[in-house]
């Protein structure tokens, strides 16, 4: 193993070219800026006495982060365990290397549901595994606490994605969307999930913040413990139809529907059709984020305040129609001109959020592509 350095802490982990569960302890290098948005989020919670769980610790250096970049008072306890035998002596060492103490920890090498159900009510859990986040939702569900925070990441994006359509429906229960707006499908699938293992326990998970990156995708869930909220939630969920010839898009509550230009709409869901961020939070975030995180959450935070599922695509509606590709830019300037939201969107560097009608977004897109 190799010394590492990421965000404060230096760190003792494997350096491979391919990231598996082969490694002898797991680490993902790629996933520094999911470990960067979890330091912000909960630093942006600006609570304390936290009891903090992450029941999949791997070398530890997110549980090293938290130590070492969240304010003293922030953690009351922190738990820490991996299935790897080794794993408390190397937490141990990584504690030493960075010169923090262990009064607040609890390390330890047991299988992560037991791990979780044997430990007390959580105000922080981190749910970060290598593929579905599947295995461990009904014991995070169980022990999340009130006013707790549940972050979750699932790798598995094949499925949530569309690639594997029958693997969605299988883990998810849910029909996934192979096209542009398909990582969004995708995180929508994915926050209604673990709405539904939480709703057996009278718990209602509502997205705080959420991101599709790279190769994974990441919610985090604020709990509330109420049979009112639940039924709230579940009345937010349904489907997403998209029409193939005009790609015209709208919600529904049925999983069919044909397209004013008389095409059969494809139905992709049940999934969440409510808010994936809360604005005041996300706005505190960037503040405590640089480099590419402080990218993402900007750009997030632009979008954030627009209640729409979905985005337009303009090389999308650009190739359909044949059209030379207008700066986005320039159908942002003109949907605010018309008294719309719009601004880019994280999913797609080529997207718009904007509470525009598809029609309206589409007529702009021509005519600016008309003067290019």
């Amino acid at each position: 193993m190799e010394r590492l350095t990421e965000g404060r802490v230096s760190f003792f982990a494997p350096v491979s070219k391919v990231v598996s569960k082969e490694l002898p302890v797991f680490y993902n290098p790629a996933m520094g800026i999911n470990r960067d948005i979890s330091v912000a989020l909960i630093r942006a919670l600006d609570r304390k006495n936290l009891v903090i769980a992450d029941p999949l610790t791997g070398t530890g250096v997110r549980a090293l982060r938290f130590l070492k970049e969240l304010p003293a008072a922030a953690i009351d306890e922190l738990r820490v365990n991996d299935g790897n035998p080794k794993f408390p002596a190397l937490f141990r060492k990584q504690l030493a290397l960075n010169k923090l103490p262990s009064k607040k920890i609890v390390a330890k090498n047991e299988d992560a549901n037991k791990f979780l159900l044997e430990g007390p009510g959580l105000d922080y859990i981190d749910v970060d595994p290598f593929g579905s986040p599947n295995p461990f939702l009904d014991a995070a569900c169980k022990k999340i606490a009130r006013d707790g925070i549940l972050a979750i990441t699932a790798t598995d994006t094949g499925a949530l994605a569309g690639s594997f359509p029958d693997a969605c429906r299988r883990k998810y229960w849910a029909e996934p969307l192979r096209n542009e707006l398909m990582h969004e499908v995708g995180l929508r699938i994915l926050v209604r999930k673990a709405q539904l293992v939480a709703m057996q326990y009278d718990r209602a998970l509502v997205p705080v913040f959420s991101h599709a990156t790279d190769h994974y995708d990441r919610i985090y869930l604020h709990a509330e413990k109420s049979k009112s909220y639940v039924k709230n939630l579940l009345d937010q969920h349904g489907y997403l139809v998209y029409c193939p010839a005009c790609l015209n898009r709208a919600t529904s509550r049925l999983n069919a529907a044909v397209c004013h230009c008389g095409t059969q709409m494809h139905a992709a869901g049940p999934m969440w059709l409510g808010m994936l961020w809360n604005h005041a939070l996300v706005g505190r975030m960037i503040t405590k984020v640089e480099g590419a995180a402080e990218k993402l959450v900007g750009t997030i935070h632009k979008e954030a305040h627009i209640p729409i599922v979905g985005f337009v695509d303009i090389h999308k509606v650009c190739k359909l129609y044949k059209l030379t590709v207008p700066k986005s830019e320039t159908v942002i300037n003109e949907l605010k001109s018309r008294g719309y939201h719009a601004t880019p969107t994280h999913f797609s560097p080529t997207g718009i959020r904007t509470d525009a009608p598809f029609e309206d977004v589409k007529d702009i897109i021509i005519r600016q592509s008309e003067q290019a």
